[in-house]
């Protein structure tokens, strides 16, 4: 009995099962950092990755230095969180000059063991925790001029975000995609404001000015800020020709958006800049999507009529998995996110609970959503090249088991339909398992992120949001910034 056939798709899935071992290793890796993330163990987050119990491949090098970044930040080491965010910076300009368009990719190996490419927004991200890290760095030295270095390292720091940004937009006119937003203008002001150079009010006023014109341009996008988003996005590759009058009619406002607005156009002085850091994990889950088999026709035995041809014993053996419809399926991921359209509202207590402050909150970022908007992006281009690989496995999967079919039959139609079967079922499996859906993330950054100005004395304050109370100190000094991160 010639079984050759039988064998090599049997080794050829042992293979792919491998792959797919890998695929699911990192997918738990990835929700062991999650759930550490969720129970805010950021010391154990350091310890299991400096341990090597997680992200020990090459292709997750920037998700470790991205999370060891983070994980310091949160543990006020703020030296490590500069050192290993930076890292992660070095790491995503690498990655950013590789098109992946024109990289050469394995028949075999689907993006859940591919190497992991952060997207625009988490490079921002990058740029928004090392100008926290060195504010607060800036407070611990002792020395002026170390406490000069941090703040203009800030400046630096904001520079670089906003070359990033319109690098990124130069590239992409003409995309419905994050191209900066809100967020760098917000910190724009905040930077400037508190660093507190003479020329530094001329800067601020141009972020204020910029950020009017970019909730219109930009954050027209998301349903936070706008409630006719799904038209700015259908028509956006028309938007660029209008002018502000005309693009503010796809415009309806929320009251995130005119809190922002608000924000923007005010001319008040503020001492403190409060940045609400509210939830970690971004977590992504699998949607499953359908994709046509195209089988070729015109394949036929002429010399025994008891022989299926190609497509009959193909479409036999996809009955076998998913019914007679020739189709194939296979995951792709997707973020849930939530729409913040309304404000957080804030009270603010002294010490003696006396009420000192209460207003509303300025949305800096809503990341879910952003990421949620930008892999909508990336599966829409992903579906036709996934599905398109899978398609290729398939028929190769088919071709191969049919040889199988063919060398058997002699020997049996009984049993030659049963071989094959056997080896297109364990192929079948073995794609299913290499085609798992990349679920990895920066498990690290913060979800909704709050800005409230406000004066205050120096001292100690309780700051309520959602009817949770939170403590925070205005220390003695200038202008200052306090990040209070609230669980």
């Amino acid at each position: 009995m010639n079984i050759t056939n039988l064998k090599k798709i049997l080794t050829h899935s042992f293979l792919i099962i491998l792959v797919s071992c890998a695929a699911r290793k990192v997918r738990d890796e990835g929700d062991l950092i999650s759930s550490l993330y969720k129970s805010n163990d950021y010391k154990s987050v350091v310890e299991k990755i400096n341990k090597g119990e997680v992200y020990k491949r090459e292709e997750d090098r920037f998700l470790k230095q991205a999370e060891l970044g983070i994980a310091y930040f949160n543990l006020k080491d703020y030296d490590n969180a500069l050192l290993y965010l930076n890292n992660a910076k070095e790491i995503a300009n690498e990655l950013y000059k590789i098109s992946i368009s024109n990289k050469v990719e394995s028949l075999f190996i689907g993006e859940a063991t591919d190497i992991y490419y952060p997207n625009q927004f988490e490079q921002a991200n990058i740029r928004f925790y090392e100008i926290l890290a060195h504010y607060m760095k800036s407070k611990e030295v002792t020395s002026d001029k170390q406490k000069r270095f941090h703040q203009q390292a800030m400046v630096s720091t904001l520079r670089d975000w906003s070359a990033y940004i319109e690098n990124f937009k130069a590239q992409n006119r003409g995309r419905a995609i994050y191209k900066g937003s809100t967020f760098i203008d917000l910190m724009g002001i905040v930077v400037h404001d508190t660093y507190g150079r003479a020329k530094d009010r001329s800067i601020v006023n141009n972020f204020k000015k910029i950020g009017k014109r970019d909730l219109i341009q930009q954050m027209g996008l998301y349903p936070s800020y706008n409630s006719s988003h799904k038209k700015y996005q259908e028509d956006y590759k028309k938007l660029h020709l209008m002018s502000q009058g005309e693009l503010s009619k796809y415009i309806t406002e929320t009251e995130t958006y005119k809190s922002t607005y608000d924000f923007f156009n005010n001319r008040k002085s503020f001492n403190t800049y409060i940045i609400i850091l509210n939830g970690h994990v971004i977590k992504k889950t699998a949607k499953v999507y359908d994709f046509p088999l195209g089988l070729p026709v015109g394949v036929y035995i002429s010399n025994d009529e008891g022989m299926d041809d190609f497509v009959t014993f193909s479409l036999k053996m996809l009955a076998l998995t998913r019914g007679a419809e020739p189709k194939i399926y296979f995951e792709l991921p997707k973020i849930d996110s939530t729409t913040v359209s309304t404000p957080k509202k804030i009270i603010i207590k002294n010490a003696k609970g006396e009420k000192q402050e209460s207003g509303s909150s300025v949305l800096m970022t809503n990341t879910s959503e952003v990421l949620s908007s930008s892999l909508k992006n990336d599966v829409s281009l992903l579906e036709a090249k996934v599905g398109a690989r899978l398609a290729a496995k398939h028929i190769a999967l088919l071709t191969s088991a049919y040889q199988t079919y063919r060398s058997l039959y002699n020997n049996g139609s009984l049993i030659a339909y049963l071989s094959a079967s056997a080896a297109y079922a364990a192929g079948n499996r073995a794609i299913q398992e290499s085609e798992l859906a990349d679920l990895r993330s920066w498990y690290g950054i913060y979800d909704h992120i709050h800005l409230y100005p406000v004066n205050l004395k120096p001292g100690e304050y309780e700051l309520t949001i959602d009817d949770k109370k939170y403590k925070f100190t205005r220390e003695e000094g200038a202008k200052q910034i306090v990040p209070l991160i609230i669980k």
